[in-house]
């Protein structure tokens, strides 16, 4: 069984990162995000135990000797510090932003599964909003980092990464003409990353685009009215592997609503259109 000890934190000795030269740095975003999702709770939507993993491994990260990054000044006391490209050595800077994006997401997801489970509740409500949006904006970090000291395979990850988590941000806040061109970019930008890529890469990145197709649809067919039935919507979701992505969560909820519209109305009902 994978425990936490089996993810390397010395990027240096890690498969999933390696370093082209002293100048551009390399990270396998997709893989190592999938990696800790898988063994740290994600794949049985223990979103907390993921959130808490991300927190430790950050320790980690500041604990570790080839970072010179830390919020501690003098006496132990809390100075804020900004994680610049001058700073970013190594691989190891990438894994900062990523983590804390990664922490904020697992948050938001704990959140809405609150939600879920308890009834929703309007605070809770604001508070996933937040932490969304605050993972938008270390994605965004992250992005601007890779670009700027990234090699090329990594500066394009970090941008699908970017759009994909910014557009989840808007999908939730119900802003479909904003998040949708957001998923076309990061849909475009695996497509093409994906005809270079290992085997095994091309296999998250294909899990990665049938997600991205569903959620693309479900905001093209909402801001188009066209109508969808919940049969078909429901085949679609049934389709995507990526259970983890709040469309998943978008789906079920319109196709139970829609659901109970039927029994209630005696007929079929379109989503997104016309009845």
């Amino acid at each position: 069984m994978a425990t936490e000890s089996n993810v390397v934190d010395d990027v240096q000795g890690s498969p999933e990162v390696e370093q082209k030269d002293q100048e551009r740095h390399s990270l396998d975003i997709l893989g190592t995000v999938k990696k800790c999702q898988l063994q740290n709770g994600v794949r049985h939507d223990d979103y907390q135990r993921y959130r808490q993993y991300c927190t430790r491994r950050l320790k980690r990260i500041r604990k570790n000797r080839a970072v010179e990054f830390s919020h501690r000044g003098q006496r132990g006391k809390f100075e804020k510090q900004e994680l610049t490209k001058e700073i970013c050595s190594n691989s190891l800077y990438f894994l900062i932003p990523l983590m804390n994006a990664e922490r904020a997401w697992g948050y938001a997801m704990q959140l809405k599964q609150d939600n879920e489970l308890n009834g929703e509740d309007l605070r809770r409500t604001a508070h996933m909003i937040r932490r969304l949006a605050k993972a938008a904006k270390w994605s965004r970090k992250l992005k601007e980092i890779c670009a700027a000291v990234g090699d090329d395979r990594t500066a394009l990850q970090a941008e699908a990464y970017s759009a994909w988590m910014n557009g989840n941000f808007f999908l939730e806040k119900d802003e479909l003409k904003e998040a949708l061109p957001l998923f076309s970019q990061a849909k475009q930008v695996y497509s093409e990353l994906s005809k270079v890529s290992t085997y095994d890469q091309k296999e998250l990145m294909q899990e990665k685009l049938d997600n991205l197709e569903l959620v693309i649809l479900y905001c093209t067919r909402y801001l188009s009215q066209e109508g969808t039935n919940a049969k078909e919507l429901a085949d679609m979701m049934s389709r995507s592997k990526d259970s983890s992505g709040l469309i998943q969560s978008k789906l079920s909820k319109v196709i139970s609503e829609s659901m109970k519209e039927q029994a209630h109305e005696g007929y079929e009902v379109s989503l997104f259109g016309r009845s």
